[in-house]
Formats: structure tokens, C-alpha cells, sequence
């Protein structure tokens, strides 16, 4: 591909100055950084700060909140007293809480709010106000006002450092320095260096320092806002300090936006032992606890590790007052709660269900036995399918790591792409049984079954933040079953984690302009719809730039550090040792390989650079462009700094802006064309089309481009502007042939205007550009080019040779008699005679479709009868020796051969066993079936996993199927499941010789 389009402005360009135009490397977004840390202080190596002493670091206690840091709590607050109150949960009358709606108020207090996770202002509170420990008083918990600054912030300050600033040379620091090392690691690469990261908190975590602590879980969260176990960590922090308040507000950031069970669990822990129920005389804490259980389980129940939650819901239930079984209507009361919770526990594909699908049947059984077996025989089909689900759901995501840390995709070729991919390819398999409903719920529940599916989405994009088509594929379910608001969600999310993916920008714009109208609202609703529609292209040019100004940034840096590597004196090539005592020979040598090694190294980073920035130029074109067609829907062609800019506006901010290929000036010039031209017979002498002006300034800009001058030629002969094709195609051979490195790129141009000119061009014409091919390429064939006058659509008319005898030109191909036996013997083999019985060998009682589910095991396969031993197998071999001989003697008799004449030797007998099995196996004629691969076979037998294979006694046989020599989640053996499919039929033994009863042959399922 070209270079990118230099930095250009709207005022026309001479040839003389396109020739001249440079790339403007020095955009860089101003940055302000928006949270100043303190840099450390060290001597030797060691921390000195007075905070950082070791020996007398202790945990904090909640005696009182910080007053230093982002939070200034109130004193008087009524978490800073012994009782605290935990107003965690929403009021409800009813203790089976289905479905609660959460507060839009997030906990507060006086002050700077903590930036925990995301910053999102409008992520629901589980925090409201519920009745308090102290008394009857409602006490709610002190509320924090977020500044207006804080509000307004959509990306955290870690990403815009490292988005915005610039790749500078980090200070100089000691070797011991382990935390300045760390932070230094960061701040390059936030989100790659993984290892960073854990190793800052480990290290805070080990010198006990809690305000660097949290100071690096908050950065960390606002990076990765989906690491659960960072999450669940960070709150067991503050709970084991007793810093309830801040544990709360961790809560609040996380559980309701991240579902996760073991964070959930965490959650409920946390409330079961702030509201301790052997103090609870009246109930109330019962009550929160139960509403606790109840929004755990709506927000993670459905995941197939929440059998643990489930059990023990249950039995906190079943500690509840009241006795099952009993008459009063406490009795009858915790009868319903239990039998309720029973049947959504049950309905779930968890671990736990068939445990407590026994504990609900000696439920049911010990109230009622016959009311009970009703009961329990109307929730059997439920129950076998969850159980089915989770057994098909275990083979499924066997191998996948569902509670990685994000990270970002290797690109391919590297280092755990292919790890990467074999885990997307899990959770597709997952999302696409989700999707196909193996509940059955689409139908009855159609609630149920989006929030499934919703649900697997949500759980995909943890590990997988980095990875936008799950959040374009989530955003589009939703979009289809009508569940609008958590599709916006979630695209908002995917661009907020990718705001360089161009997928996810020009989904969230297509998204805008499909939900915005401005008809009847003048220019301002033109307008004011335009801005919306560019706000996710202007977003995604933003990283995109920067991400290409930082690998400028990157290019400096390595040759800056390779130029101070071999500026070092002590420096040596490689393979020679330090000798003081060489001679001027080896010391030019030395310095020869010495400029020779750095040559190339420089040479390989600039290499590596400009790959980079042409790939991003090309990504950067492509964005702009699709600007351009959005802007012409919206508001047409406009006009440069008018009130409506249109298109018009859009190109002249790309070229302003620069970094543009000649892709943008093709596809934005064929565009106007056909867009906004007035036909010729139509302009009138006002007309000014300059449909033109792009494409001849892409030519101008790029005429190393071959790509792009080929279409360029397509399109106008296309619109039958001849003059200007002659003359593009004149001037592009002119500059090709100048330069030899050009030259290669020129032979599709010649060849397209070779094809022109032979067809609708004089002879004289085709002849002279024929001869300017033969003049940069003399290998060429002047035959060939002749041909490619008259060839056309596939066909080549001068390559045709006709048939003018069919009985010299078409006689049959004569096949030598060895070949011709061969061939026979392979029509007649045994691996043909016992394919055609096995296709008529399949049980017909039950269909090939029944074996053919991918996640259930196949059956056990009986092996055939073994050959007849003893008496019996010696007198049928003597039998069939004395008939060979007998034949042999007659065909010796009857040969017309001369004695004199040597007959050819007869090849060698093969072993009595091998021709006693020969002799009982059937006619080739008698399979006429599916032939198997040998290759595929052989492999299978090779690749199974002995360990895993049990032998089947004969006791066990009819009663327990024998473990696969494959994977379970695999119904056929990988060398048979791409075979096609055939129907049953039944079996018929030739020759006399008998099955036994049910026999199937190895290989395929009964």
C-alpha cells in the first residue's frame, strides 16, 4: 500500500508543490493529567517516605474515616459508630422478593467522591434506606456528591495518561527501586503489562501500606473494571480491616455490574455478618437477609457454579420460624417459600440440582405422598432437562478459564494467539447453545430465556474485555429482542474498553443514526443529529491518531536507546572477545561489524515502525470514509464552514488532519460522483462538479500506487472520458518507468489499457503498447500478448485446439494388466464386501439421529464373532488347501502353453491364519456401504487415550456402556464424524454365517 496522504489544506495544490508535501507528524492531543501522584522518594534504592515504615505499619481501623485522601467523611456519620448501620438493600414488604429495582443513588459523602471501577455515575446503588440496627430511626448512609469534573469524566485517568501523553524516557532509577520500576512499567503500558500490576499490589500488600494499596487497586479497577477476583480481593481487604464504608462502596461498583458468584457470595457473607440473627428478636434481619438472597439469585442464579448459592439459600430458608408440615399459617407460610424455592432451584443447570432435586422430593414425599408424586411428577421433565443442560454444559466449556484477567488478544502468529482463539471459539460454542434454547424456555419464557443468553454475554466480556465482537454480537441480540436499554449498555461498555476498534465505533454510530430524526426541526435538527453521528467516529480518529503518534514516540525511543548501546565503549560485536592486544586489522573489523550490526538494527526498528503507521493510515482512511457516507446521509453535500458542513466539511477536516491514503481519495471521489454530479446533458453554465478533483489529487499524491490508478483508469473509461484515461495512463508509464523500483507496478496498468485499446482502440495504438511492454519486461511473450488481444470473460480463443477425429484424438487410455488387477482386486477387497453389509447393518429401531447429539456419549460396540478354532477351523482349512490344488492341477492341464516355455512363477502362499481369515470373510459384492478412511482410522487409534478405557466384563456388558476412546462431548469418533449420514436398514449375514443377536460393527454407535 501507498505511504499516507501528507497533511494537507483545502487550497488547491500545484504539481510542484504535491511533489513536496511532507507528513505532519506533530498532532498530539493536548493532555492534562487529572489525578497528580507523588513520586516516592528513595536512597539507595529504599522508600524513605515517613508513611513507608515497615516496622510500625499497622491496619487501619475503623475508628474514624480518612479525612486525607478522596474522601472526607463526616464524623458524626452513623458508620463511624460501634453500631453501624448498613442500609444495603431496598425495603420490601413481601420476603420472596423476585425482582427489585435498584436506587439511582450511589453512596456519598461530603467532599471527592473514591473513583472505584468505572466512574459511572449512573450505575444503580444497592445502598438504600432500610430501617436501622439503632432503634426504629431510619438512618441512611451519608451521601456522596460527585464533582461536576468527576461526572463529566468518560475514560479514568490511567487510560488517558496512557492514551494521551507521551512516550518519554522514564528517570533514571536504582536498580532496587522495585516500586518506581513497577510504576514506570505501567505507565507505558497499562493495559498489557499484567505482571506489573499484580506485582504493585503485592508489593504494597506485603509492606502493609494500605492508602498505596487501595491507590493501586482504584487504578487497576479503572483499567480493568471486569477482574473479579481483583474486585472480590480489594473488598476482603476492607472487610479484614473492618472499614466497612469503604467495603459498601466497593460493593455498590461492583456486584450490580459485574455478575459473578463468588463476588455475590462475598456480598452475602458480608450482610450475614453485619445483621447477626441470634440478636434478631424482631425479625428485621431475617428479612434483610432473605431480600439479600434474593437479588444475589436474580443477578447470578442462573449461572451453572450457583448450586452452592441455591443450597444454601435453602437452608437459611429451612432455618426460618415455622415447621414443615405443621398447621399454623407460620407452618403453612415457610411451606410455600420452601416449595417455591425448590422449584426455581431444580429448573437450573447448576451442579447442586440433582442433590436438591432429592431433598425436594423427600420434601414433597414427607408432606403429602400422594399429592407429593403428582407434584413431583409435573416437575420431572424440568428437572432431566436441567440435569441434560449441565452434563452438556461441563463437556462444553471443558478447558475454558472463565475468571482470567483481561487481556489483550495476541496478534496472530505470536506468542498465545492460538490459546486466545481456542477460547473465543468456547464461548461462541456456549453463546450458540444458549441462543438455540436446550431449556425450552423461548417459547413459554421468553424473559427467562433472553436474560440466559444476556446472561452468558455478560460473562464473556469479563475475560474477554478486549475482544469487541462479543460486545457487538451481545449489542445486536439485545437490539433483536427488544431489550434496547442493556444493548446500549452494553456497546457503551465495548467502546469504553476499545475506544481504537473501528467495529464498535461504526456499530454505536450506525446505533445513533437509526434512533435520531431530524425531520420538521430546520438546520438545528440537521445540525444537532450530525454531531451525534460523528461524536463515535471523532472517538475512535482519537486513539487511532494517538495510538499512531505513539508509535512514532516508540520509534525514537528504540533508536535512541540502540544509538546509546553501541556509543557504549565496552561494547562488543557479537561473536568477538575483548582483546587489547589486536592489531589495526581486527580493530577495522571490529568497527565494520560494529556499524554493520547497528545499521541493521536501525534499519529492522524503522521497518517495524513504518509497517505500523501504514496499517494505521489505511485504519484511519477507512474511518474517514465511512464518516463521509454517514455525513451524506445525514446532511447531504453541505458546505465547507456553513452552517450544514455535509461531506464537504468531512474532507476537508481529513485532509487537514492528514494521515489519509489514496483510499479515501478513490472511494470519496467515485462517491461524489455518483452522489452529487450533474449529468452532462443537465449542467447548465453555473455547474462547478468536482467529482474530479479528488481522484486527480489522489493521482497526483500517489503515483506509486498502482492499485489506485488502476481503478482511477476503470472508472473513466467507464464514463466514457476517454481524453483524461489516455492521459492518466500516459503520465503514470512516465513516472513508472523513471524509477526501476517502480517498474513491477506498472504491468497491470499496461495490461488494462492493453485490454482497452484491443477492443474499442486503433492497431497502431495496440501495437505501441505492446511495444512499451516489451520494453520493461523483454521476458515477456509477444505470442501471449497476441492471445490476450482476442481473449476475454475466462476464455482464451487462441489457446483452442478442436477436435477433428474421434477415432485419433479420443480413444479410450489402454490400462496395462497388472494395473487392471489391481484395480480389480481393489473393487472386489474385504473392505468393500463389509462396507456394503454395513449399510445394511444399522438398527432400524433406532434412527442415526438419536446417536448423532454431540454432547452424549455413544453406546458400547460389541466386537465381531472371532474365526472358528480347533477341529473345526483344521478341517475347513485342509478343505479349502485341497480345492486350491485341485484348481491348480486343472488350470495346469488345460494351458496351451509349451513345456518348453517357462511359466511365470506364481507369487508366495500368504500364512494359513491369514487365509483361513480371507476365506470367512465375505464378497467385496456383499459391502456395498460407507468406505472408511485409513488415514483417519489410523489416526484415531493412535490419538486414543488408553487411560480413560475400561474393560466391560461380562456381567457389565448389557448394563453399563464402556467409556469412548474419544471425548465424551463427541458422539463419533473424529475420523467418522465427517462422513455423511445414512439411514438404518437391517443386517443380513451372507454366506450362511450368523450374528449374534444386536451386533453392530466397530465404529458406529448402536
Amino acid at each position: 500500500m501507498a505511504e499516507a496522504d501528507p497533511s494537507m489544506t483545502s487550497t488547491p495544490m500545484t504539481p510542484t508543490q504535491a511533489q513536496e508535501d511532507v507528513q505532519d507528524d506533530s498532532y498530539s492531543p493536548s493532555y492534562e493529567p487529572s489525578i497528580e501522584q507523588p513520586q516516592a522518594r528513595t536512597y539507595g534504592g529504599f522508600l524513605v517516605d515517613d508513611d513507608d515504615n515497615e516496622d510500625s505499619a499497622q491496619a487501619p481501623k475503623m475508628a474514624e474515616p480518612e479525612t486525607s485522601g478522596s474522601s472526607n467523611i463526616d464524623p458524626k456519620s452513623p458508620m463511624n459508630q460501634t453500631s453501624v448501620d448498613h442500609s444495603f438493600l431496598p425495603a420490601a414488604t413481601d420476603q420472596n422478593v423476585s425482582s427489585v429495582d435498584f436506587s439511582s443513588s450511589v453512596i456519598a459523602q461530603e467532599g471527592k467522591s473514591e473513583t472505584v471501577g468505572e466512574g459511572n455515575t449512573d450505575v444503580p446503588s444497592i445502598v438504600d434506606a432500610l430501617p436501622s440496627q439503632n432503634g426504629g430511626d431510619d438512618v441512611g448512609v451519608p451521601q456522596i456528591e460527585r464533582p461536576p469534573s468527576v461526572r463529566a469524566q468518560s475514560k479514568s485517568p490511567v487510560i488517558e495518561s496512557a492514551e494521551k501523553s507521551p512516550i518519554s524516557s522514564p528517570k533514571a532509577r536504582l536498580p532496587y527501586d522495585r516500586i518506581g520500576l513497577l510504576e514506570d512499567r505501567i505507565a507505558e503500558d497499562p493495559k498489557g503489562d499484567l505482571d506489573a500490576w499484580l506485582t504493585l499490589i503485592s508489593e504494597h500488600k506485603n509492606k502493609n501500606n494500605a492508602d498505596k494499596l487501595r491507590d493501586a487497586y482504584e487504578r487497576f479497577l479503572q483499567v480493568f473494571p471486569t477482574a473479579t477476583d481483583q474486585w472480590t480481593a480489594y473488598v476482603q481487604f476492607e472487610l479484614q480491616n473492618d472499614n466497612f464504608y469503604k467495603a459498601e462502596a466497593i460493593f455498590n461498583k461492583s456486584v450490580t455490574n459485574i455478575p459473578n458468584v463468588d463476588l455475590w457470595t462475598t456480598y452475602l457473607n458480608y450482610v450475614r455478618r453485619r445483621y447477626d440473627l441470634t440478636k434478631d428478636t424482631s425479625g428485621q434481619s431475617r428479612q434483610i437477609i432473605t431480600q439479600a438472597f434474593d437479588i444475589a439469585l436474580n443477578h447470578v442464579g442462573q449461572d451453572k457454579d450457583s448450586g452452592k448459592l441455591w443450597q444454601e439459600y435453602l437452608q437459611f430458608l429451612k432455618s426460618g420460624a415455622g415447621q414443615v408440615g405443621g398447621n399454623s399459617w407460620q407452618d403453612q407460610q415457610k411451606m410455600d417459600v420452601l416449595r417455591k424455592a425448590y422449584q426455581r432451584a431444580i429448573c437450573v443447570p447448576t451442579q447442586s440440582v440433582q442433590p436438591l432435586w432429592k431433598e425436594y422430593d423427600n420434601f414433597e414425599i414427607g408432606l403429602n405422598r400422594m399429592a407429593g408424586r403428582k407434584i413431583l411428577q409435573e416437575k420431572s421433565a424440568s428437572y432431566v432437562t436441567a440435569r441434560t443442560a449441565y452434563t452438556a454444559l461441563q463437556n462444553m466449556t471443558r478447558g475454558l478459564d472463565r475468571y482470567a484477567l483481561p487481556k489483550l488478544p495476541p496478534a496472530p502468529g505470536c506468542q498465545g494467539h492460538e490459546e486466545f482463539l481456542q477460547q473465543v471459539q468456547i464461548w461462541k460454542k456456549w453463546l450458540d447453545w444458549e441462543k438455540n434454547d436446550p431449556l425450552e424456555l423461548k417459547d413459554d419464557e421468553p424473559k427467562a430465556y433472553r436474560d440466559r443468553v444476556l446472561y452468558v454475554y455478560r460473562q464473556a466480556v469479563q475475560p474477554m474485555r478486549f475482544w469487541p465482537d462479543f460486545f457487538a454480537e451481545g449489542a445486536l441480540f439485545c437490539y433483536d429482542n427488544k431489550i434496547d436499554q442493556e444493548g446500549d449498555k452494553l456497546l457503551k461498555e465495548g467502546v469504553s474498553a476499545n475506544p481504537e476498534n473501528p467495529l464498535l465505533a461504526l456499530f454505536q454510530a450506525d446505533r445513533i443514526e437509526n434512533t435520531t430524526t431530524s425531520n420538521g426541526q430546520g438546520d438545528e435538527g440537521i445540525v444537532r443529529r450530525g454531531a451525534e453521528v460523528r461524536t463515535p467516529y471523532e472517538q475512535v480518529h482519537d486513539a487511532l491518531y494517538d495510538l499512531l503518534n505513539r508509535a512514532r514516540q516508540r520509534e525514537t525511543k528504540e533508536k535512541n536507546q540502540i544509538n546509546e548501546a553501541y556509543e557504549n565503549e565496552e561494547y562488543t560485536p557479537a561473536g568477538i572477545q575483548n582483546d587489547f592486544d589486536v592489531d589495526d586489522d581486527e580493530q577495522e573489523q571490529k568497527a565494520k561489524q560494529r556499524d554493520a550490526e547497528k545499521k541493521a538494527a536501525l534499519e529492522a526498528v524503522n521497518t517495524n515502525v513504518t509497517e505500523e503507521v501504514k496499517y494505521l493510515s489505511r485504519v484511519i482512511s477507512f474511518v474517514w470514509v465511512a464518516l463521509l457516507r454517514a455525513m451524506r446521509r445525514v446532511q447531504g453535500q453541505g458546505k465547507t464552514k456553513g452552517t450544514v458542513g455535509g461531506t464537504r466539511q468531512v474532507v476537508t477536516d481529513a485532509r487537514k488532519r492528514g494521515r489519509i491514503t489514496s483510499d479515501f481519495y478513490l472511494l470519496a471521489g467515485l462517491l461524489d460522483y455518483h452522489c452529487f454530479e450533474t449529468p452532462k446533458s443537465q449542467q447548465s453554465g453555473s455547474d462547478n462538479n468536482k467529482s474530479g478533483v479528488l481522484l486527480d489529487r489522489g493521482n497526483r499524491l500517489f503515483p506509486d500506487d498502482e492499485e489506485f490508478t488502476l481503478d482511477y483508469l476503470k472508472h473513466l473509461i467507464s464514463v466514457n472520458d476517454h481524453t483524461n484515461a489516455r492521459v492518466v495512463y500516459s503520465k503514470s508509464y512516465e513516472k513508472m518507468k523513471e524509477k526501476p523500483e517502480w517498474v513491477p507496478k506498472a504491468r497491470p496498468i499496461l495490461y488494462c489499457w492493453h485490454e482497452y485499446e484491443a477492443r474499442y482502440g486503433d492497431l497502431e495504438q495496440v501495437k505501441q503498447v505492446e511495444a512499451r511492454i516489451m520494453e520493461l519486461y523483454p521476458d515477456e511473450s509477444k505470442l501471449s500478448l497476441f492471445a490476450r488481444r482476442h481473449a476475454g470473460r475466462g476464455f482464451d480463443i487462441c489457446a483452442v485446439k478442436p477436435i477433428v477425429s474421434h477415432g485419433a484424438q479420443k480413444k479410450p487410455k489402454v490400462v496395462s494388466s497388472i494395473e487392471h488387477a489391481a484395480a480389480a482386486n481393489v473393487h472386489n477387497s474385504p473392505v468393500q464386501d463389509a462396507a456394503s453389509t454395513l449399510k445394511r447393518s444399522i438398527s432400524p429401531k433406532r434412527s442415526r439421529e438419536e446417536s448423532d447429539n454431540e454432547y452424549q456419549p455413544p453406546r458400547k460396540l460389541p466386537r465381531a464373532d472371532s474365526p472358528l478354532k480347533g477341529a473345526a477351523g483344521r478341517r475347513m482349512d485342509a478343505a479349502r488347501r485341497s480345492g486350491l490344488r485341485n484348481e491348480a492341477r486343472s488350470n495346469g492341464a488345460n494351458s496351451s502353453t509349451p513345456s518348453h516355455v517357462a511359466r511365470p512363477v506364481a507369487p508366495p502362499s500368504l500364512p494359513g491364519s491369514l487365509m483361513h481369515l480371507l476365506g470367512i470373510i465375505p464378497r467385496s459384492s456383499a459391502y456395498n456401504g460407507m468406505k472408511f478412511n485409513p488415514e483417519r482410522m489410523t489416526d484415531l487409534v493412535r490419538n486414543m487415550d488408553m487411560g480413560r478405557a475400561t474393560y466391560v466384563g461380562p456381567q457389565q456388558q448389557n448394563t453399563a456402556p464402556a467409556p469412548p476412546p474419544y471425548p465424551q462431548h463427541m458422539s463419533v469418533p473424529p475420523a467418522m464424524s465427517m462422513q455423511p449420514q445414512m439411514a438404518p436398514y437391517t443386517p443380513a449375514p451372507p454366506y450362511g454365517y450368523s450374528q449374534p443377536a444386536g451386533h453392530v460393527p466397530y465404529g458406529y454407535p448402536r
